[in-house]
């Protein structure tokens, strides 16, 4: 752990930098795309349960 608390004051001397910036960039744009999957599905469920299939369908399909 202390090389790379100390890698981000030494760059170079410890390669193994975490570059956090860009992680979060990434965990961001890929967590947005699995709520909606998972706010679709739980819409999708709750439409199902209400009857409403055809609803429950058109969801599902923008995943497929």
């Amino acid at each position: 752990m202390e090389s790379l608390l100390n890698g981000a004051r030494h760059p170079r001397v410890y390669p193994l930098r975490i570059d956090l910036a860009g992680l979060i960039e990434n965990v961001q744009g890929n967590a947005k795309e699995q709520v909606t999957y998972f706010v679709d599905m739980a819409k999708s469920d709750a439409l199902e349960m209400l009857g409403e299939t055809r609803k429950s369908v058109e969801l599902l399909e923008r995943h497929v």
